[in-house]
């Protein structure tokens, strides 16, 4: 009969419990988020949230089987009712803001949009998960058009990540992008014009006073086929991607895939902005048109949002450090330190390796 030490086994359970700590934490756990890919030195926020579109649950009412109908030419004005109840829920509402503006047509831009809240709802598709979907189409008169954005309009500094697939006709531009101004504005954009594995990287204005392409403000880019628990299944925007971008003082970078894509010092947003999701078509040069009866879809799972705000803050020193990458989990920055400073995820790695090996040796020797 075997005989195990009371003491050497409540040590062990300790240690498990620390080392399920350091995998996996939640938000209240962390006092400051850091990034590890991308750029170097680490990023470092103060704020954190994560939104999952994979598992909404259909209240009364929320039919999340078919998308709600499409808009007609009679709702020209953008005032339908939201499509589910979970966008007046507390936690999408005072987070984000499902716009319903519109924009005249001009001679650059000959087709005029309508934002309709129509046209973003939570569908439940075949792989018996939920999504969120942006939707525009082409109506005779108009373009139907979606827009999602973000509360807070005084992000400073963020890293911004967004699983998301696109599809759709000729004409369409999906658009991810921190926003405040013409001459602040950083844009992750995917055209249906441009080829199936082609994403645009802007930091605005992308053209100077006489109408002329600044070279240094935009690039066209390959998908990368994404590598690890990142991977995706090719470089098309018909597929999932992760679309990442990391905003610092002096430096704004694209990473998509987990893999950095590109680097800019030009045009650097220097105030606080807010981060938006749109999908839109205007006739103009840039998107293209749409022909009558087109539609697109822009499909999100999740956004993930790590940032500073006006005034300064993430700056000093953290309590407990979370990394943003390399998680256990999506939504769950994992515990690299704590103590009144960052304590390196490694050192510490090694340090519990060691005492847990010592406890195991204590177990099995006191048998």
């Amino acid at each position: 009969m075997y005989h195990v030490n009371p003491a050497t086994t409540s040590l062990l359970v300790l240690l498990l419990l620390a080392f399920s700590r350091l995998s996996a934490s939640k938000k209240k756990d962390c006092s400051c988020y850091q990034t590890s890919l991308g750029s170097n030195p680490a990023l470092t926020f103060a704020h954190y949230e994560f939104y999952d579109f994979r598992s909404i649950e259909a209240k009364s009412n929320d039919d999340l089987s078919k998308p709600p109908p499409r808009i007609i030419g009679s709702e020209d004005t953008g005032q339908e009712p939201v499509t589910s109840s979970y966008f007046q829920s507390p936690d999408f509402s005072s987070a984000w803001q499902i716009q319903n503006w519109s924009q005249g047509n001009t001679s650059s831009a000959p087709v005029e949009m309508v934002n309709s809240p129509r046209n973003i709802y939570i569908l439940d598709d075949s792989s018996k998960s939920t999504h969120l979907t942006l939707r525009t189409s082409r109506l005779s008169s108009f373009q139907s058009t979606s827009e999602l954005s973000t509360t807070a309009t005084n992000l400073f500094h963020a890293s911004i990540r967004v699983r998301a697939r696109l599809f759709g006709p000729s004409g369409v531009v999906a658009g991810l992008f921190l926003y405040a101004d013409a001459k602040n504005e950083t844009d992750t954009e995917l055209r249906t014009r441009d080829p199936l594995s082609t994403v645009r990287l802007t930091n605005q204005p992308g053209t100077d006073s006489d109408g002329q392409i600044i070279p240094d403000a935009s690039s066209a880019v390959g998908i990368p086929m994404g590598v690890g628990t990142h991977a995706a299944m090719n470089g098309s925007r018909e597929e999932w991607n992760e679309y990442r971008v990391d905003w610092q003082q002096g430096l704004t970078e694209w990473v998509v895939n987990n893999q950095s894509v590109a680097r800019k010092e030009y045009g650097v947003p220097t105030v606080g902005m807010h981060f938006n999701i749109n999908l839109w078509s205007n006739g103009g040069e840039w998107s293209g048109e749409v022909g009558v009866g087109g539609v697109a879809t822009l499909d999100v799972e999740w956004v993930e949002l790590a940032y500073n705000v006006t005034g300064g803050d993430g700056q000093g020193q953290c309590e407990v450090v979370c990394g943003l990458d390399g998680q256990a989990g999506l939504g769950s920055p994992r515990l690299e330190g704590g103590g009144g400073g960052k304590l390196e995820a490694g050192s510490l790695g090694v340090m519990m390796s060691v005492v847990l090996c010592w406890a195991l040796w204590m177990l099995v020797a006191n048998r």
